[in-house]
């Protein structure tokens, strides 16, 4: 998505070691204009993109990464015409902060179309890497929050756009279901599945996220070499729940452990 026309790439840049963060304001996510994005780089004797950043509730015309800063493996980025709660043109503004993780993870599952169809039209928006959309009007969100590696075991799981003050249900799955294209559960689709383990039920904040970890995989019985499939359940229940299940569930997280 780099470079593409009028998305604004390079409009701000930060720099720090070995890696740049380069925010795009008016990169589009599916029908939504202007959301913005931020692309991060690290420079191994070539510079090479290694992940791209969405704010959780970024929608039309919030403008993320406007502005980015980066020191060591913390990154931060501008949204200065976020709009709070889904209303339009307040412009309030937000900052965002993320942690650059270390180790071997993908995301996998979303629904947007990309995977199985979510079960009644509730697809999130292109390029949003999130579930299928629940009563928030966003799609639920995971990612990583440290490192891949077993002796550290400092990984911490961080769902966002959850049904807020609602229980929230981390589990792992050895096999990523339907080839990790999912199946149709509830209001959204499941993607782990096989071997699954439970790995703790919180309730989310009143922004509706929620974290797990560190001392997963420890706990867990996780060995080096293996690869797991991460996803969260959560509550959505009437009457605000899109499809009427009452519950719903992140897009999905694979993770290889290292030693």
């Amino acid at each position: 998505p780099v470079g593409l026309v009028n998305n604004g790439f390079g409009t701000s840049v930060s720099l720090s070691g070995d890696t740049l963060v380069a925010g795009a304001p008016f990169q589009a996510t599916g029908v939504l204009s202007d959301t913005g994005a931020a692309y991060v780089f690290q420079f191994a004797g070539t510079w090479t993109e290694v992940t791209s950043l969405l704010g959780c509730d970024t929608r039309h015309q919030d403008r993320f990464g406007t502005s980015v800063a980066t020191q060591g493996d913390v990154v931060l980025v501008g949204s200065p015409l976020y709009d709070p709660g889904g209303a339009v043109g307040l412009n309030s503004g937000a900052a965002y902060v993320f942690r650059l993780s270390s180790g071997d993870f993908s995301t996998f599952g979303f629904g947007d179309g990309t995977a199985t169809a979510c079960p009644c039209g509730n697809a999130s928006a292109a390029g949003r890497h999130e579930g299928c959309l629940n009563s928030t009007g966003f799609g639920a969100k995971l990612g990583p929050w440290g490192t891949d590696s077993l002796a550290a075991d400092d990984l911490k799981f961080l769902a966002c756009n959850l049904r807020p003050s609602a229980p929230a249900l981390l589990f792992a799955g050895s096999n990523a279901l339907n080839g990790g294209q999912g199946v149709v559960f509830g209001d959204g689709l499941r993607l782990a599945g096989g071997a699954v383990r439970r790995l703790g039920t919180l309730f989310s904040n009143a922004q509706g996220e929620a974290q797990w970890g560190p001392g997963i995989g420890t706990s867990a019985g996780f060995a080096p070499g293996q690869t797991w499939h991460f996803q969260v359940w959560y509550r959505d229940p009437p009457p605000g729940s899109v499809c009427g299940a009452g519950f719903n569930l992140s897009h999905g997280l694979s993770v290889t452990y290292s030693p």
